[in-house]
């Protein structure tokens, strides 16, 4: 990007953990089973999880590999959904009132702690592990 403007993160230190929504689609399911042996269509309907962001990078800032914790990180490109107000137990015919916008959110993981720890929030709670674009209202 020439000039001198800088494109940020919308939220570049969010107050809470992200909440996340996993095996939301077929494709991502057989990904998830491959990655963790598990058959979750037994099991499972929907998988919640947090993730740590301690600061949200922005456009073009470098996303530093920590090599004391991984060698390898991989990326999944999400859409995001910005909760506008506080909320709970929202009934799904109103959950429009409490969308602020949506975003396209880099969500990076490091695989092999996720499969080593048996959980996802260390893998995905990394420093610099999360860039977020600009937000849609």
């Amino acid at each position: 990007m020439s000039g001198p403007y800088k494109i940020l993160s919308p939220i570049e230190y969010p107050k809470q953990d992200i909440i996340c929504i996993g095996m939301n689609y077929l494709d991502h399911k057989d990904e998830l089973e491959l990655v963790s042996k598990e058959d979750f269509a037994k099991n499972v309907d929907t998988i919640y999880f947090s993730k740590r962001a301690n600061k949200i990078l922005g456009n073009e800032e470098k996303i530093l590999l920590n090599e004391k914790i991984t060698d390898c990180l991989d990326y999944e490109i999400e859409l995001g959904v910005i909760i506008g107000k506080d909320c709970k137990n929202v009934k799904a015919n109103e959950a429009k009132n409490y969308i602020f916008g949506f975003t396209i959110f880099n969500d990076l993981s490091a695989r092999e702690l996720q499969t080593k720890y048996k959980q996802w929030y260390y893998g995905k709670s990394f420093d610099g592990s999360s860039v977020m674009g600009l937000v849609f209202c």
